[in-house]
């Protein structure tokens, strides 16, 4: 089958304007090598003081400035200052003056990804959804430039509050809700487009607004696309799906030959959640079973018969040749040429007959 196979379905969500400090990523701060030089000092099992920094990076700088610069970084949520257990009896009596700094869990994870989150004051339109296989319910965060807080007498959810410093993984940029005002104002509910995209390597959950993304996310590693997929067949219109081999099952159609088909699916399930009717492209159909397997390539013998055969190595390897494409579900028995000149007569395809009958008229 063709992949990605994508379901479709409307979502509700809400919107609110929010006031607060969020921050923002950046690769430009020039406090990412302080970051770095303390990451390193980590990698050793030391703690991170004034003095090495005033001697590694900042040697024109007074030690008070660099005591400055790691106090500000601590403000930031980056550092934190280490107990006195850290400190060894070697250590310089200026390092335990000034203190001494650990990373934090955001400070490590900015000094391995080269970023430093920046904050960013001001109004804010954030769209939440409640929907259970989202793990990330905020999808979307963007700035207001001109905002009248006056509408702002709504009680901020509980929810909203339980995402503070927890990274948001937008389309338009990862941020991180740092602080938030008490009050904020509701906007109302908004219809959004949730997709599941399917692969055999990744099943991942989009929100849209429209066609534009406003966030994606994979979904648990738990979820097996095989599985996945056998649910969703549930619904199929007709045929029976064999999860095993990833095949419909079908009866003989003399209508339909092809083993390569678009199904459709009425109202598909994934994880228990209804969506949108789907079609699934070029999923591979063989017969229900071997007597339907044999009637259908019969047909295709005597349909894909469009040389003359003049001798029976040409008619053994054009039947042979079908045959291969009902491997590996069944292995058919040779068709005698006799049996494909009754079978072609009897049903009036009177040119594929003489063709059958070629081989007997030039070897007379």
């Amino acid at each position: 089958m063709k992949e990605p196979i994508i379901l479709r379905k409307t979502i509700q969500a809400e919107t609110y304007i929010v006031q607060g400090t969020i921050l923002r990523p950046s690769r430009r701060n020039p406090l990412i090598p302080v970051l770095m030089l303390a990451h390193e000092y980590e990698s050793k099992g030391k703690p991170f003081a004034a003095v090495g920094l005033q001697q590694q990076l900042l040697p024109a700088l007074p030690v008070v400035a660099a005591k400055n610069l790691l106090d500000r970084l601590k403000g930031m949520g980056l550092l934190d200052r280490g107990s006195e257990r850290y400190y060894d009896e070697d250590d310089d009596e200026s390092e335990k003056e000034d203190g001494q700094f650990w990373l934090t869990e955001l400070g490590h994870a900015s000094a391995e990804q080269k970023i430093i989150w920046e904050p960013e004051h001001g109004a804010f339109e954030l769209v939440l959804t409640h929907h259970h296989l989202l793990d990330q319910k905020i999808v979307a965060l963007d700035s207001i430039t001109k905002y009248n807080d006056t509408r702002a007498n709504t009680p901020i959810p509980r929810e909203i509050l339980g995402f503070r410093e927890v990274v948001q993984l937008l389309e338009a940029g990862s941020v991180i809700i740092s602080s938030l005002e008490k009050n904020c104002q509701s906007l109302g509910k908004v219809p959004l487009v949730l997709e599941i995209e399917l692969t055999k390597q990744s099943i991942t959950a989009k929100v849209k607004k429209g066609n534009t993304i406003l966030c994606q996310q994979p979904l648990l590693d738990d979820l097996n696309f095989v599985f996945a997929v056998g649910e969703i067949m549930l619904g199929l219109s007709e045929g029976e799906y064999n999860p095993s081999n990833q095949t419909v099952s079908v009866p003989f159609d003399p209508s339909n030959l092809a083993f390569q088909r678009d199904v459709v699916v009425r109202n598909p399930q994934f994880e228990e959640e209804p969506f949108d009717d789907v079609t699934i492209k070029d999923v591979r159909h063989i017969p229900s079973d071997k007597m339907n397997a044999q009637k259908w390539h019969q047909q295709l013998v005597l349909e894909k018969a469009h040389d003359w055969f003049h001798n029976m190595e040409a008619y053994q390897t054009h039947e042979r040749a079908i045959a291969q494409r009902f491997l590996p579900e069944y292995k058919l028995d040779d068709v005698p040429i006799q049996m494909m000149q009754d079978h072609a007569c009897t049903t009036g395809k009177f040119y594929q007959c003489m063709k059958f009958f070629a081989f007997q008229d030039l070897n007379y």
